[in-house]
């Protein structure tokens, strides 16, 4: 089983539309979060951790974050075929401050789509673009293209 952890909702309904097209595809568990409102007196990334953190037991973490490890699509793929014999695999989206430095320690890998800044909902569809095609990949169905 593939979940995503992700803060805050999508309220693009485009976005949403497309998202669920994909799910239709691949079983992934979309987790959301309330995200916490950005004030000068709270430590945000810490308190989105905590919630994070409880619902996460025993499976492979892989933490979204700009800093991470690249991956081409194939690599991805590869990485996610051998990790998903063994446990679920959890993805973490943070909020729009970022991942908790409590998050990138527990991950057991930090990656990154890319150096760029995307939106929290786009990034959420490429995530799960993504997912269905390293699914696609592993399971020899035509969608990628070498």
């Amino acid at each position: 089983m593939i979940k995503i952890f992700a803060m805050g909702k999508i309220k693009d309904k485009n976005i949403s539309v497309l998202i669920d097209e994909l799910r239709k595809r691949v079983k992934i568990e979309i987790i959301e979060l309330k995200d916490e409102k950005v004030t000068s007196n709270k430590n945000v990334k810490d308190l989105e951790a905590e919630k994070i953190l409880e619902k996460i037991k025993n499976e492979y973490v892989i933490a979204c974050d700009e800093h991470g490890k690249e991956f081409t699509s194939i690599d991805f793929a590869k990485l996610i075929k051998k990790e998903e014999m063994g446990k679920d695999i959890v993805f973490i989206v943070g909020g729009a401050l970022g991942l908790s430095k409590k998050i990138l320690d527990r991950a057991n890998l930090v990656m990154a789509f890319s150096k760029l800044t995307f939106p929290h909902q786009l990034f959420r569809l490429f995530l799960v673009e993504q997912i269905y095609r390293v699914y696609a990949i592993n399971k020899g169905i035509k969608y990628h293209k070498d």
